[in-house]
């Protein structure tokens, strides 16, 4: 899921926003593009225990329908991720009035920023879950894999000069996509 949220991300970002390969893709390109709130199914983008418990269930579901989502699909799981990454990074990296393109898609500026904050994300992300492993007598499994994902926002968003405002907004943003996290949990986004 981690590796599909990248992907999403970092192709989005190559495209400087530019989701016209997805728009013939009916389902796949709504439910991949990380701009979506929802899935095609209307189901909000957001990481819960129900979509957890779906991905490490022992018996997966069939594939994806327009109908009905499946979160034992890592595809899936991912565009959840890379749309909180997305709304995230929105905020940290805002588009302004002076770095606004002419042509509708996000400036070279702020879309190379956003991609390095990704490659940033992940990079720590995979650096927490080796800490966590090393430290485990087991193996990670289900919700484990999961909780460097907080700290690796933090991150990612380390060293930019936010607002309040802008911290208020991520803290609220983290809170109200990624209900699998309590309060302690959130506090690297929400200080």
């Amino acid at each position: 899921s981690v590796s599909e949220a990248f992907a999403d991300i970092l192709a989005f970002y190559s495209e400087r926003g530019d989701v016209h390969s997805l728009a013939n893709l009916t389902c796949l390109g709504q439910n991949r593009n990380i701009r979506n709130a929802f899935f095609t199914d209307d189901t909000a983008k957001h990481l819960t225990s129900e979509v957890l418990h779906q991905l490490f269930e022992k018996k997966r579901s069939p594939g994806n329908s327009c109908d009905k989502v499946n979160f034992s699909d890592p595809h899936i799981t991912g565009a959840v991720l890379a749309f909180v990454l997305y709304q995230i990074f929105e905020i940290a990296v805002p588009e302004t009035d002076s770095t606004a393109s002419i042509d509708g898609r996000m400036s070279l500026e702020v879309s190379d920023e956003r991609y390095r904050r990704s490659v940033r994300w992940v990079g720590s992300y995979l650096q927490q879950l080796q800490k966590i492993r090393r430290s485990s007598s087991s193996e990670l499994k289900g919700t484990q894999l999961f909780e460097p994902m907080v700290p690796a926002i933090a991150q990612a968003i380390s060293g930019l000069n936010l607002s309040n405002s802008q911290k208020t907004q991520i803290c609220e943003k983290a809170t109200k996509l990624l209900p699998i996290f309590n309060e302690e949990q959130l506090s690297p986004v929400c200080r």
